[in-house]
Parts: C-alpha cells; structure tokens; sequence
C-alpha cells in the first residue's frame, strides 16, 4: 500500500531534517501551481538560494502532510518557507525581507537558533 495521511508527520520531520531551505508549495519547483509559489521560487532562485521544494498539495503522494505542516507552522496558506526548521513565512514576508536586503540574514539567524538550541540539548 502506498503512504497514509498517518506517515505525515514522520515524512514532515524527516525533510527537516534532511533538508536546510525547504518551500512547501503548490505544485513543483517546475511547474508551479499557483502565483504565489511562482514568486517564492523566483525570490530565492534570485538570491542564489538552493533549495528544495515540496508539492503540499498533492494528497496522493503525499497524504496529510498538509495538515502536519499547517500543524507545525502554524500557518494557514501555502506556500510556506522553513529554513533548518524554522518557519520563515509565505510569499509576501519573503519579498519584503528581499527588498529590505534581509534574506540571507534571516537564514543565518534560523541557522545559528537551531545550532544553538542543538548545543542547549547535547548539554543536558
């Protein structure tokens, strides 16, 4: 059998794991499915990002995983932005940290939270 909506939340941390710049999106890095994906892709193709995307929208492949990312967001719209876990945001806050110069800047920060947090955790 193929995946079932309950493998969603393993699936969803094992690409945050496994994967430090991550658009959850509508459609594919490709073929884009919505104009706000389209414009996501295109802000971080811009930056010289590299990163991957996810089709969260497509229930067949990936069953539930919509919900279990809107779950860990907490955020209600796709696409969303998640930078070594860390939830940047959608479309808008993207292109506004761009015109500010702020992108690359706000990774760094997601970087150096999570190093931080791994730090705290191998302490205790």
């Amino acid at each position: 059998p193929g995946a079932q909506p309950s493998d969603a939340p393993g699936l969803l941390r094992k690409l945050l794991q496994n994967v430090d710049i991550l658009v959850f999106m509508k459609g594919t890095r490709a073929v884009p499915l919505c104009g706000f994906s389209e414009r996501m892709c295109r802000v971080l193709d811009e930056e010289g990002v590299q990163f991957e995307t996810v089709d969260a929208q497509d229930d067949t492949a990936n069953p539930g995983l919509r919900e279990a990312l809107q779950n860990y967001a907490q955020w209600p719209t796709l696409p969303i932005l998640i930078v070594h876990g860390v939830v940047v945001g959608g479309t808008d806050i993207v292109e506004v940290l761009q015109r500010r110069g702020e992108l690359l800047s706000e990774f760094e920060r997601a970087r150096t939270s999570v190093s931080l947090l791994n730090e705290k955790e191998n302490e205790s």
